[in-house]
C-alpha cells in the first residue's frame, strides 16, 4: 500500500468543523444518535462496524470524539477503541452499551481508554453533556499542543539562530587561515612542477657532459637519497593535500550556507546545490550505514530560502540514515516538470506502516526510542516547504523503504 500526504492537509484541521464518530451495529441506534445531535455544532459520522469505523478514522482529520457500542459482531467496542487509540490517541472515546457489565466497563476504560461508560437507553441530556465535555476536552488538548508546539518552534528557531551565529564565527575563523593554506599548496604545486622540469633538464645535460665515473657517483647518491621516490611521491602528496584542503573549504562553505537559516532573503537557487551542501555535512554519518546513489537531472532555478531548504534536506538525509540497516542504500533524485521541481530522498529500510504515515508530519511524533528524537524534524521541514508554496510528500510500502519528496513550484512570489 502506497500513501502520499502532506502537512498542509493535516494542518487544515483547526479550520474544519469538528465531527463525532458513532459506531454501532444497530441502524436504529445510529439514526437516533444522528437525530439527537442534529442541532449541535458538529457533524455526525456513523459506522456500522469497528472495521468501518477505523476506515473512517483513517480518512478524516477533523474527528473530535468517538462514541462506540460495546457489543458488536466483528469486534468489541473495547478492541475497536484500542485500535482507534493507535491511530488517533488524542481523540476522547466513549462507550455506549445496553449491558451493565462491570468487567467490560473496566476493560473499556483501561484498555480502550474510554473516559465515559454510558448505558442504553440513554438520558438525552446526560449523553449530550458527555459529548460536549468530550469535544471540549479535545479542543483544550489541541490548543495546548499548538501552544506547546509554538513555544518549541520559537525555541528551535532561537537555537538555530544561535547555532548559525556560532557556525558563522567558526567558519570565518577556519576560512581565513585555510585560504592561505590552499593558496600556498597551489603555488607550491607549480613550483614543484618547475623543479621537476629543471632536474630533468639537468639530468639531460649531465648525461651529455659528465664522465662515466661522475654519472655513477650521481646515480649512487640519487639511489641513497631516494630522489626518484621523492619526485614521484611529492607530486602525489601535493595533489592529495590540495584535495584535502579543498574538501575542508567545501565543508566550510556548506557550513556557512547553514548559518543563513534565519536570514529573510529569498533568491534564485539551484536546489541541487542545497541538497549537495546538506549531503556534505552528513556524509560522514551516512558513510557508515549506506551508499548514496544520485540520479540528478538539470533543474531550473527556484526562488527560495537556501538556508531553510538546506535544513530540510539535512533532516531527510539523517532520517534516511536512521531508517536503513547497514549496508543500506539511499537514492537522491532530482527532476522537474512544467510546473514543479521535485527532490526525493529514498531509502531501502523497512518502510512506514499506513497507520504511522497518517501521523508522520505531526509535531512530537517519532518512532525512535525515548531520548533519541524530538519528533520535530519532519514537522519543521514540512512547514518550511509549505511556506515555499510546496508540499512534503511521503510514499512508502512496508518492507520496501520510504521516499520523502520535496515538491516546489518552479516560480513563485516572495512568501
Amino acid at each position: 500500500m502506497s500513501k502520499a500526504m502532506s502537512r498542509e492537509e493535516s494542518g487544515q484541521q483547526s479550520a474544519e468543523q469538528l465531527c463525532i464518530l458513532c459506531v454501532d451495529d444497530e441502524e436504529n441506534v445510529l439514526k437516533s444518535l444522528k437525530y439527537l445531535f442534529h442541532s449541535e455544532p458538529f457533524q455526525v459520522l456513523t459506522a456500522s462496524s469497528g472495521h468501518e469505523g477505523l476506515a473512517i478514522l483513517q480518512s478524516r482529520h477533523n474527528i473530535g470524539l468517538i462514541l462506540s457500542d460495546q457489543r458488536m459482531p466483528d469486534m468489541s467496542g473495547t478492541t475497536f477503541l484500542q485500535k482507534a487509540a493507535m491511530l488517533a490517541p488524542d481523540i476522547p472515546r466513549m462507550i455506549l452499551t445496553a449491558y451493565m457489565d462491570v468487567t467490560a466497563a473496566i476493560d473499556a476504560m483501561n484498555k480502550g481508554g474510554a473516559y465515559r461508560f454510558m448505558l442504553k437507553p440513554w438520558d438525552e441530556e446526560e449523553l449530550l453533556q458527555g459529548v460536549r465535555d468530550g469535544l471540549q476536552r479535545y479542543r483544550l488538548h489541541r490548543n495546548n499542543i499548538r501552544t506547546t508546539e509554538e513555544k518549541l518552534r520559537i525555541r528551535s528557531q532561537e537555537k538555530l539562530t544561535s547555532i548559525g551565529q556560532l557556525a558563522a564565527g567558526v567558519a570565518h575563523e577556519i576560512n581565513n587561515p585555510l585560504s592561505y593554506v590552499v593558496s600556498n599548496i597551489r603555488i607550491f604545486s607549480k613550483y614543484f612542477s618547475r623543479l621537476q622540469e629543471y632536474l630533468s633538464l639537468q639530468q639531460e645535460l649531465l648525461n651529455r657532459t659528465a664522465s662515466p665515473e661522475q654519472l655513477l657517483e650521481l646515480a649512487a647518491g640519487e639511489e641513497r637519497l631516494d630522489v626518484s621516490l621523492i619526485l614521484e611521491d611529492g607530486a602525489e602528496l601535493i595533489a592529495e593535500s590540495l584535495q584535502g584542503v579543498e574538501r575542508v573549504a567545501r565543508i566550510v562553505r556548506d557550513l556557512k550556507s547553514f548559518t543563513r537559516v534565519d536570514a529573510p532573503e529569498y533568491e534564485l537557487v539551484d536546489i541541487t546545490s542545497c541538497l549537495e551542501s546538506a549531503l556534505t555535512l552528513v556524509s560522514n554519518e551516512l558513510r557508515a550505514v549506506a551508499t548514496v546513489r544520485k540520479e540528478y537531472h538539470d533543474l531550473p532555478e527556484v526562488f527560495c530560502h537556501p538556508g531553510q531548504l538546506n535544513l530540510v534536506f539535512m533532516n531527510l538525509l539523517i532520517n534516511a540514515g536512521h531508517a536503513v540497516t547497514p549496508p543500506g542504500r539511499i537514492t537522491l533524485t532530482c527532476r522537474h516538470d512544467d510546473c514543479f521541481v521535485y527532490v526525493a530522498v529514498s531509502d531501502d529500510g523497512s518502510g512506514v506502516p499506513p497507520e504511522l504515515s497518517e501521523r508522520i508530519f505531526e509535531p512530537f511524533f517519532t518512532t525512535r526510542e525515548v531520548g533519541k528524537g524530538t519528533g520535530l524534524g519532519l514537522s519543521i521541514s514540512s512547514d518550511i516547504v509549505v511556506k515555499h508554496g510546496g508540499e512534503l510528500q511521503l510514499s512508502s510500502t512496508v518492507g520496501n523503504g520510504a521516499t520523502f519528496t520535496v515538491k516546489l513550484p518552479r516560480t513563485q512570489e516572495t512568501p
